[in-house]
């Protein structure tokens, strides 16, 4: 004898005897939805990789680094443009000028080359920036004349705030300062020949010295809060991502064991309890739907259900299962589709064989009509009719029968269901795939 119980709780294994063996004859096998699996196999969802947080701060560095080098493209553009647009500038050592943006310019366009192309800024090609801006923020005051107290008169001043931009990023803290201070003091070695006393240049020369300390220090900041918070916002996604995961677990359980118990209900429960109302015929109609329910039992612990053929096949069981209870349905199943997604088969079946029952156990009547047909727009249409007692749909509280077994299944599937009856007038079921 199979004995089954029902969960105490969530979280336990659902009918999982061992040792339980059987083989369904063709003839009487009970269908079971196409496509169902029902293994307890636990759902698979979105793992968060391990190396996820570890690759956070390495893809926004290398955000940064492009962004560095963006800017130092556009920091060459100031000097050219002020020369093509006319501005006047002195040079008294024209060589010494064209050399010294000529350099920076040639090896800026290098250095954002390789930053773009590698998304990395190390050490020695850092070290080699700041060398060669420093020679350039020398070379090109000595060429251009500051006096005027213009900054266009060092073209490598722009140049030289990215430098210092980079540092913050790369080498923060003390390297960075360093660097910067560095960079000051060779700009301020350059222009120091052209400094007077209470000249405009002074306030240019203090404020590009504080530019190139002050913009270290903030990049540098502003470097790790940015990290900082890539950091945090990855930590939250990847937990986001685990409770999700843990989420759409449970719900593939809970639908798991609620598409059990809709199976239990359209078949060994209903025979159970068509056999309890009252006197049934012995007869090997009778036992041959008691054995293939039997089966269905075993195949449903085993996780080897079988799968749906056809349409007609599967509606042609439902029908020979309801005469073993008694039941005679006239059907006729013309033009059907031979192709139908296995969901589809799964919830038009499994509909029409809670309809069958429903009128077994309630309408008073031993006859019921399946009409199936397909429309001009394939839609399939499948209607179950008894001349039975009949009721109110609205005055009915639906039980697990009407809102699961037919109206639930057909919905997930995408199709519909409608119920039409009146007392003394029988009732019409109607399945509609696609709904």
């Amino acid at each position: 004898m199979l004995s089954v119980q029902e969960p105490v709780e969530a979280g336990e294994d659902w009918m999982r005897p061992q040792g339980l063996s059987g083989r369904q004859e063709e003839g009487n096998r009970l269908p079971s939805p196409a496509g169902l699996s029902l293994s307890r196999e636990e759902p698979r969802g979105t793992a968060v990789p391990d190396t996820a947080m570890a690759g956070v701060r390495p893809r926004t560095f290398r955000v940064l680094v492009k962004t560095l080098a963006g800017i130092r493209l556009v920091q060459l553009l100031p000097w050219p443009l002020a020369l093509v647009l006319g501005v006047r500038l002195d040079a008294p050592h024209i060589g010494l000028a064209i050399a010294g943006f000529g350099l920076q310019a040639g090896w800026s366009l290098l250095y954002a080359a390789r930053a773009l192309l590698k998304g990395t800024l190390p050490d020695w090609l850092m070290t080699l920036d700041v060398a060669v801006t420093c020679a350039c923020l020398v070379v090109s005051a000595r060429g251009w004349s500051t006096a005027g107290g213009s900054v266009l008169g060092n073209s490598a001043v722009y140049p030289a705030v990215g430098v210092a931009l980079a540092t913050g990023v790369v080498w923060w803290r003390l390297r960075a300062i360093a660097a910067s201070i560095l960079i000051a003091a060779c700009y301020y070695i350059g222009i120091l020949p052209n400094l007077r006393p209470g000249s405009p240049m002074m306030v240019t020369a203090l404020g590009n010295v504080l530019s190139l300390v002050g913009f270290t220090v903030v990049a540098g900041l502003i470097t790790r809060l940015i990290l900082s918070q890539a950091e945090k916002i990855a930590a939250t996604t990847a937990t986001m991502l685990s409770e999700r995961e843990r989420a759409a677990a449970q719900r593939a359980r809970h639908d798991e064991r609620s598409t059990q118990y809709r199976l239990l209900h359209d078949t060994v429960l209903s025979t159970l309890n068509t056999i309890a109302r009252g006197p049934i015929q012995d007869s090997p109609r009778l036992r041959q739907r008691c054995a293939a329910e039997a089966d269905f039992l075993r195949s449903m612990i085993s996780g080897d259900g079988q799968p749906a053929t056809s349409l007609r096949m599967e509606l042609a069981v439902v029908v020979h299962h309801q005469a073993a209870l008694g039941l005679r349905v006239h059907s006729n199943m013309a033009e059907m589709p031979e192709a139908l997604p296995p969901e589809a088969i799964a919830a038009l079946a499994g509909s029409c064989r809670e309809a069958l029952n429903n009128v077994a156990k309630h309408a008073g009547t031993a006859e019921a009509w399946l009409t199936a047909r397909t429309e001009q727009d394939r839609t399939v249409v499948i209607t179950v009719v008894e001349r039975g007692k009949g009721f109110y749909p609205d005055a009915v509280s639906q039980g697990l029968g009407m809102s699961c077994s037919i109206k639930a299944r057909m919905a997930e599937a995408g199709g519909t269901s409608t119920v039409d009856s009146e007392i003394g007038q029988g009732t019409c079921v109607e399945l509609r795939w696609p709904g």
